[in-house]
């Protein structure tokens, strides 16, 4: 019969493209046969590799929440003052009231992302 043969593998390509740009991506590298085990060879061992790449982390931007509702004013109605020093020098000074609205921090920027 034939004789004996052994697998035989090349040697290792290169690494392909990691999966993921950050946060633990992967990417494989494989070897090829070059002998195929005959009449009750050693079969092939390990032809694929498998390695972890891009570890660090993502980056994430600042992330707000809705806006709220505005506050109630606080003047309910406008407050003029007029002072007069002597006659026809008078100043008039009225107040405004103010209003706010407010968002949420959702997500605080991590590394290189947009800040808050």
């Amino acid at each position: 019969g034939p004789c004996r043969k052994n697998c035989r593998l090349g040697a290792w390509g290169a690494w392909g493209k990691c999966s993921k740009p950050c946060g633990i991506g992967s990417r494989t590298r494989t070897r090829p046969i070059i002998q195929q085990p005959v009449a009750g060879g050693m079969v092939c061992g390990i032809r694929e590799e498998t390695t972890h790449c891009n570890v660090q982390p993502c980056s994430t931007d600042c992330t707000y929440g809705a806006w709220g509702s505005w506050t109630t004013c606080t003047q309910s109605c406008q407050v003029c003052t007029k002072n007069c020093v002597s006659q026809g020098n008078c100043t008039t000074t009225c107040s405004q009231g103010m209003q706010s609205q407010a968002r949420e921090i959702i997500q605080r920027a991590t590394f290189a992302g947009k800040a808050c």
